[in-house]
């Protein structure tokens, strides 16, 4: 019948649409940087990190796999969320020893969203 591969384009594109909207969204709010306001724009890259999870977590998955997929893609943007949060707040504070660690924990947490861009495409890809 092909239903089930049908299911999968379906919600494959789903999800992949949510995403591919929230970076755009991201990527357009970093092009517009004129240095001052380095503080806002974490803080609003926080906001939009929040929103493509919620947003992730709102697409009806019915297939396990894209499940995990989903879940571990909400649960990197979370990350870099709360990342974001704690860079700006050790800026505002001057704090070296945070931001530093706010900088690590950001790295790592963006670092994830390649190979895990790379599963749902392999996955999405998969006859």
């Amino acid at each position: 019948c092909g239903c089930g591969e049908q299911k999968k384009v379906k919600e494959c594109n789903a999800f992949v649409t949510v995403i591919n909207a929230g970076v755009d969204k991201v990527q357009k709010g970093a092009g517009s940087s004129d240095g001052g306001s380095s503080v806002a724009e974490l803080r609003n890259l926080a906001t939009e990190m929040d929103a493509i999870a919620a947003q992730t977590n709102q697409v009806e998955l019915t297939l396990p796999e894209l499940q995990e997929h989903s879940k571990n893609y909400a649960a990197m943007a979370t990350e870099v969320a709360g990342a974001a949060r704690e860079l700006a707040a050790a800026v505002d504070a001057v704090d070296m020893e945070k931001m530093n660690q706010a900088q690590k924990r950001m790295q790592s947490a963006v670092g994830r969203e390649g190979p895990l861009i790379d599963g749902i495409n392999k996955f999405c890809r998969a006859p």
